[in-house]
């Protein structure tokens, strides 16, 4: 009977993970379209579930950003850092980084991290 049970709790516990939304949007953001950026997003989102997060856009087409910024073109975004540790913040970004391969920049930035497509 013990082991029917605690079979019944994984399996609940493994739907509500999977249940949990890949990733938020901060009101107002606007997510990239482009498809370099779906699986950036998508590996980040993955990432973030790892540790227990949900990943949150915070900019991506919207908002002001350089002139030669890769966000105007889809090809960059931003995420919500805060409340993440240090320490666990830095071995996700080297497990993002990994993840992502040499044709994206993963940059921590003072307040969120920021994620574009920029190959060669």
């Amino acid at each position: 009977m013990d082991k029917k049970i605690l079979t019944i709790v994984l399996v609940i516990a493994v739907v509500v993970m999977l249940a949990r939304p890949a990733f938020a949007t901060k009101p107002g953001a606007s997510i990239s379209t482009k498809p370099e950026m779906i699986q950036a997003r998508n590996v980040i989102a993955d990432v973030w579930r790892s540790f227990g997060y949900t990943l949150t856009v915070t900019s991506g087409t919207d908002s002001t950003h350089s002139a030669t910024s890769l966000h105007y073109s889809g090809l960059a975004e931003d995420y919500r850092i805060s409340g993440i540790p240090t320490t666990q913040l830095q071995t996700m970004i080297v497990l993002v980084r990994t993840r992502l391969g040499s044709n994206f920049d993963v940059i921590l930035e003072a307040d969120h991290l920021h994620v574009e497509y920029d190959p060669g």
